[in-house]
């Protein structure tokens, strides 16, 4: 649905998909690089995020009861492969958006949303909501080589 719409812009707009990349690169980098390289991230015991999902559970419980981490830290090659993804995040959203889909909630004016489950409250913050046949929620998952 959405790829065939991009697809369809760049053809109408003669535009190449390196060339918005390029466009939303110099545009959005500065907030992805700070998001990534230069904010400290505090992990709370008691805290669980949507961005967590899919993780091993035991890991989450040990995180979310206080334990102390053992393991792989967040190295920088780590960082980086988050920052490209940052980066491929903001290129298709700004692209889907140009190309007409109802793409809202992304980049910059992420929508916070809160999930209670029992007595714990899960907090994230989605990539994007499309409007088209109802709101759907949007997530980008770009993969490593």
């Amino acid at each position: 649905m959405i790829v065939e719409k991009i697809v369809a812009y760049l053809a109408a707009t003669n535009t190449k998909v390196d060339d918005h990349l390029r466009y939303q690169i110099e545009k959005l980098a500065g907030y992805a690089f700070q998001r990534q390289f230069m904010t400290e991230y505090e992990e709370k015991p008691g805290v669980l995020r949507l961005s967590s999902s899919g993780k091993c559970p035991r890991s989450l419980a040990y995180k979310f009861h206080g334990w102390e981490k053992k393991g792989k830290e967040m190295d920088a090659r780590a960082k980086i492969v988050f920052f490209q993804g940052d980066l491929v995040e903001l290129m298709l959203m700004s692209l889907a958006r140009l190309s007409g889909v109802a793409v809202m909630g992304t980049g910059l004016n992420q929508i916070p949303v809160h999930v209670k489950v029992g007595d714990v409250l899960i907090e994230g913050h989605p990539d994007g909501f499309v409007a088209e046949r109802g709101v759907r929620v949007l997530e980008c998952k770009s993969m490593a080589s």
